[in-house]
């Protein structure tokens, strides 16, 4: 997270286990997945 400064709020250290990181590389995953099937279906058109 860029932009937030150590402070009383947050240490500077990162303690994420990844999660958010793994579930929004998925979602992107699924939409490019159903574009791709969309062009796919109406490419003989």
């Amino acid at each position: 997270m860029k932009g937030i400064k150590p402070g009383r709020h947050w240490d500077g250290v990162h303690r994420s286990n990844g999660y958010e990181n793994h579930m929004f590389n998925k979602i992107n995953e699924n939409e490019g997945t159903e574009r791709e099937a969309y062009l796919w279906s109406v490419s003989d058109m």
